[in-house]
């Protein structure tokens, strides 16, 4: 009997000494009060390519906006010379991209006119170009400050007498030739001749020396074939921008040989 007891309290204190170890282990530890290490580190995000970077990081890799790299400057034509400080013409043509010439032309006399000449020659009678059919439109004529009203039309190769409004010497012309581009063939698509003939403004006295400036994006060179062959060289410059030396009233033209543009800028 006696026996029985002890095997009895020696099972209950064997299973109070587990509950109580299982009751130990069972107690949480205390609170770090040190703060967590993702609390403390700071926020990072997660790229395309699953890289990672810290505010620091992605503040300092912005780079600033490129420079826009400078517009070229347009060729500054001369500010002397025929028409603007001795007498004759100045002209400044600009080539579109349809293949017409926007004109603008000074000119200065050798004296005070009361009335003028105006003709503009055919390009036709020009080498290679029998084939064009050109015209003068948008024709505004200007002395000073006062517009000049024309009472007939300007036509290729027709002389028109203009009465102006005051004594002047000085002239100013604007206008548009179109029809004076014609395809060269066989050639790279686009590649063209452009006729180039100025207006004539005579008055009573002869006409002084003409000096032409062409402009345009597809302009590669420019010739006077009614001067031989020097005119092979009579202007000097680079494509877009070519500039004549002085030319005599009657040797005034060019032949620029150009790229026009195809429409829509080639799309679909």
């Amino acid at each position: 009997m006696r026996q029985h007891v002890r095997r009895m309290t020696g099972l209950l204190l064997a299973a109070a000494c587990a509950a109580a170890a299982v009751a130990a282990g069972r107690t949480p530890e205390p609170a770090s009060s040190a703060p967590a290490s993702a609390s403390s580190a700071p926020a990072t995000a997660t790229g395309p390519s699953g890289t990672t970077s810290s505010p620091d990081q992605r503040a300092g890799s912005a780079s600033p906006p490129a420079a826009r790299p400078s517009s070229p400057s347009a060729k500054q034509f001369p500010k002397t010379g025929p028409g603007r400080s001795v007498p004759g013409s100045f002209v400044v043509a600009s080539l579109d991209s349809m293949g017409a010439l926007l004109i603008w032309q000074r000119v200065l006399l050798p004296a005070q006119e009361t009335s003028v000449e105006v003709q503009v020659p055919d390009p036709r009678n020009l080498p290679g170009l029998a084939g064009l059919e050109p015209v003068i439109r948008d024709v505004q004529v200007q002395v000073g400050d006062q517009p000049v009203l024309l009472t007939q039309p300007l036509q290729i190769g027709r002389a028109v007498r203009v009465t102006l409004p005051e004594p002047t010497r000085s002239i100013a012309l604007g206008y548009r030739l179109t029809g004076v581009a014609q395809r060269s063939s066989p050639a790279p698509v686009g590649r063209a001749l452009v006729g180039l003939a100025p207006a004539r403004v005579t008055g009573s006295g002869t006409s002084g020396p003409t000096v032409i400036g062409v402009t345009g994006a597809g302009v590669l060179s420019a010739q006077c074939p009614q001067q031989g062959t020097k005119g092979q060289f009579c202007a000097v410059g680079a494509t877009g921008s070519f500039l004549t030396l002085p030319l005599a009233a009657e040797d005034a033209a060019l032949v620029v040989q150009a790229t026009l543009p195809a429409p829509n800028g080639g799309a679909g």
